[in-house]
């Protein structure tokens, strides 16, 4: 008799409950509730939930369980739920998601050889000088003076979160690592380069510092565009890839030459204070095009080729591999979509 009546209620409720979002049930207003809240990226999360709303442990509660499942109640909700969670993030790119080419109209200005006495870029870790004449910032500032010169630009830089020491806060290399990742505080704007082989010009390359703290000063990583697709420079005596990628980017010091190409920034002094300009690095990845390490400069000097790789049965000179950066960087590849 209990039960019966207990049916016969829900029948009564049912409109509410369908209209309610568990929020609502706990005696939260929908407004209160951030979204990240109303849906969870975990399934223990969401059994959770649904045992905050139906608990169990009388006969009066299971025959509500029963009766909830059999009308589906739940079912809209449980979707909602499940859609949320795959749009969370930056997702993998397609074969057919190609570079959005915008940032690239304010990045390739850079590309001008540097000269002493110059005063028109310098590598400071400040957002207060960003123009093609004044360009005084680091490699995530540059990145997002780039990104301004897009339509959405700024809509853009929304999505990647301020962070660092102090009260403060910028965006820096980690925040957009972080904008390029499936997780919460991954961005839609950006999709993800899984197989480094298929990075286009504009592609962003990145590598956070997972030893370094956010609440303590110093470098997150560093953040840099590709002015190019790869260039294969053979295959390791252990089967690593190696490539050798031209960037740009602004950094205290100049990075590799290749070949003929000479870094714009070769006459900086060793100061530490270079800033913007083009440069090539040297990128190691597995079989399948994962990165496994870059390199942004050699050890002794910036072009020291002290090791070598073989392509087409041939002896290349590359770099060593940089067994500490493999340890201290987490890698990935944004690509700002169209």
């Amino acid at each position: 008799m209990k039960t019966s009546m207990m049916v016969c209620a829900i029948y009564l409720l049912l409109p509410a409950l369908v209209l309610s979002e568990p929020g609502n049930l706990r005696g939260t207003s929908i407004e209160d509730v951030e979204m990240d809240d109303l849906f969870s990226t975990n399934e223990t999360d969401d059994r959770e939930a649904n045992d905050d709303i139906l608990v169990n442990g009388t006969d009066d509660q299971e025959a509500l369980r029963d009766f909830l499942n059999e009308a589906s109640v739940l079912s809209s909700y449980t979707a909602a739920r499940r859609r949320s969670r795959r749009r969370v993030g930056a997702k993998k790119c397609v074969d057919t998601v190609k570079a959005n080419q915008c940032l690239m109209s304010r990045a390739s200005k850079a590309n001008k050889l540097w000269e002493p006495g110059w005063t028109w870029t310098r590598y400071e870790h400040s957002d207060a000088h960003l123009s093609s004449k004044n360009l005084r910032t680091d490699c995530s500032g540059f990145v997002g003076w780039a990104i301004r010169g897009c339509a959405n630009g700024l809509d853009v830089l929304d999505g990647v979160k301020n962070g660092g020491p102090g009260r403060v806060k910028r965006k820096r290399a980690r925040n957009f690592y972080d904008a390029f990742g499936p997780g919460s505080l991954g961005s839609r704007k950006f999709c993800r380069v899984e197989d480094f082989r298929q990075v286009q010009r504009g592609d962003l390359l990145v590598y956070d510092k997972w030893t370094q703290l956010d609440s303590k000063p110093g470098d997150s990583g560093h953040i840099m565009i590709a002015f190019r697709s790869p260039i294969p420079r053979g295959v390791t005596s252990d089967g690593k890839l190696v490539f050798a990628q031209k960037i740009i980017d602004s950094t205290a010091n100049a990075h590799f030459d290749f070949l003929t190409f000479e870094e714009t920034r070769r006459n900086c002094p060793k100061d530490g204070k270079c800033g913007a300009g083009v440069g090539y690095v040297y990128v190691w990845t597995d079989s399948h095009g994962r990165v496994l390490a870059i390199r942004l400069r050699g050890k002794t000097h910036r072009n020291e080729l002290d090791c070598y790789a073989k392509k087409d049965g041939r002896r290349v000179d590359v770099p060593c591999y940089p067994q500490t950066n493999h340890e201290n960087h987490n890698y990935r590849i944004g690509r700002l979509r169209n």
